[in-house]
């Protein structure tokens, strides 16, 4: 039994189905995701950061949060790849599991 199926209910998984099918999504993870980006809002500070990074130069913006994008921008900022991200997790999961 996956873990959506202990989590939510038989109806709530028929509706979610039905969400699935009407828009051509193959799993309900899928679904899931798309649904909570319809229905939950985007959060003020990503916003924020998202417009900061397309202007950098804005007065409101922090200081270090400007330099940050600058960085980012120029290719100097250290970064973490997604798959690096995953595997500190993992290691991190093994680790603290009994």
């Amino acid at each position: 039994m996956t873990m959506i199926k202990t989590a939510i209910s038989k109806d709530s998984l028929a509706r979610l189905d039905i969400y699935r099918r009407t828009r051509g999504l193959r799993t309900r993870k899928q679904a899931l995701e798309r649904l909570l980006s319809e229905v939950v809002p985007e959060h003020p500070l990503t916003t924020k950061l998202r417009l900061a990074k397309e202007n950098p130069t804005d007065e409101a913006l922090p200081k270090e949060v400007e330099d940050a994008i600058l960085e980012w921008r120029e290719g100097r900022a250290e970064t973490t790849s997604h798959a690096e991200m995953k595997a500190i997790l993992e290691r991190r999961t093994r680790v603290s599991s009994p």
